[in-house]
């Protein structure tokens, strides 16, 4: 059954969408300014807040099919102007809380809303394994030419 305490759930997942896709636009428009120039940094995270803002929007159509009201959040404000291995360490712990409500939906959710959020739970779980990875690769970088190629790479394979 839909009943409220889900219905919370999936407006706390809908809200948390919604704040990942500013953030993360954010941290595009940062990384993107001439003065900062991390050009691949800011397409990866102009593309994350692409499937974020998209994850928030299925899960709105999904939500009001079921009878809920999306409750559209009230998003604060955020320090967006990190560099690269602080971004991609705040979207990490952005998205480990992302999946620790789908978590948290599936164990209190219906047959229906478990089996729709089953493929969100398998995006969490590689977003979490991609993020890592970069965040790996970004902190063994010991100068600016690494940075500037693995950059490039994200510019380039984006």
């Amino acid at each position: 059954m839909y009943n409220n305490n889900l219905q919370n759930l999936m407006n706390n997942q809908i809200q948390l969408e919604f704040q990942a896709a500013h953030i993360y636009r954010g941290f595009s428009i940062y990384l993107s300014h001439p003065k900062i120039a991390y050009k691949g940094f800011a397409k990866y995270f102009s593309n994350e807040s692409d499937d974020e803002l998209k994850h928030a929007q299925e899960l709105s159509e999904y939500h009001q099919k079921r009878g809920g009201t999306v409750e559209l959040p009230n998003i604060s404000s955020f320090d967006t102007k990190l560099y690269p291995l602080q971004a991609l360490k705040q979207a990490l712990i952005l998205e480990n809380q992302v999946l620790d409500n789908f978590i948290l939906i599936s164990q209190n959710s219906d047959d229906q809303t478990r089996t729709f959020i089953d493929k969100y739970l398998q995006i969490q779980t590689d977003s979490i394994a991609e993020y890592t990875e970069l965040i790996t690769k970004t902190s063994r970088l010991d100068n600016n030419i690494g940075l500037y190629m693995l950059d490039n790479e994200l510019l380039n394979n984006g």
